[in-house]
């Protein structure tokens, strides 16, 4: 998906609405979700090219980590209640996805595990929770990668 396919979908039919909300034309707007890959495009950059721009920049320049120049999309994904998983660019064999789903099994052991503990007492204390809540990234971290390589060996 492109992004101004991305802002299309989001905007929908409503860009006044969105227009008033931004404090924007609605004309501009409507040029978000219109393609700008050259000078003959009647598009523009929308708020995605620009963050795209900014984590590219971040990662080009070299002074941040990889997990603070996605910040933006980390913060927007839990501004949503959603997570964001990592998936690292991989090119797997079938021994991969083995070793990937036997980690898989054993990190949704270590949750449940995680999570069994911090039941006992009836209490789940704030370290109890910070816990769960990094065993829990782990696995579907771990998921999402072995659902990745899934996609990748099918093809």
């Amino acid at each position: 998906m492109k992004s101004f396919e991305a802002m299309g979908m989001a905007i929908g039919r409503d860009r006044v609405e969105h227009a008033k909300a931004l404090h924007k034309s609605a004309n501009l707007i409507s040029k978000w979700t219109e393609p700008s890959t050259d000078f003959t495009d009647s598009g523009t950059f929308n708020p995605l090219d620009r963050i795209e721009t900014i984590i590219e920049t971040a990662l080009k320049i070299g002074n941040v980590a990889h997990p603070h120049a996605l910040a933006p999309l980390y913060y927007l994904a839990g501004r949503f209640n959603c997570q964001l998983l990592h998936t690292p660019e991989h090119h797997p064999c079938l021994q991969d996805l083995s070793a990937r789903l036997c980690i898989s099994i054993k990190e949704f052991g270590e949750m449940v595990a995680a999570a069994g503990e911090a039941m006992q007492d009836g209490v789940i204390s704030p370290d109890e929770r910070r816990v769960i809540e990094k065993k829990s990234l782990e696995l579907m971290e771990s998921i999402g990668l072995f659902t990745k390589m899934v996609q990748e060996l099918s093809w």
